[in-house]
């Protein structure tokens, strides 16, 4: 049996966030890649299934994730930690923490893959 994954596919002017077979009823059709990309995270961390399945791109969701991590506003005197929700992560969360989770993730290096992403 093939390895299902999590994925985002284009069709025109949408991005559909497609999931493995046991959870098709959260596929769902977004206006941006970056809202199908979320979508896809939370239903993937809320129903504990990380382990189970992996992404089909992992490195592009991961990319258009920092890039919109890009627009949190860091407080940099209360230990480098975001000042809003951001996806998983509450106000407050020190940015090394979302660091690690992108590498573990998406099993990339945020110094080597993602740190160039404007």
């Amino acid at each position: 049996m093939a390895q299902q994954l999590f994925c985002i596919e284009a069709d025109d002017d949408q991005f559909q966030s497609v999931f493995p077979e046991e959870l098709s009823e959260h596929s769902y059709p977004h206006a941006s890649y970056l809202d199908a990309a979320k979508h896809l995270v939370s239903v993937r961390h809320s129903k504990l299934c990380n382990l189970k399945w992996g992404y089909q791109d992992p490195l592009e969701v991961a990319r258009t994730l920092w890039q919109d991590l890009g627009t949190v506003v860091v407080r940099m005197s209360d230990g480098d930690q975001i000042d809003e929700d951001w996806l998983l992560f509450d106000a407050g969360t020190e940015r090394a923490v979302i660091w690690h989770w992108f590498e573990c993730e998406f099993d990339v290096s945020v110094a080597e893959d993602l740190a160039q992403v404007a």
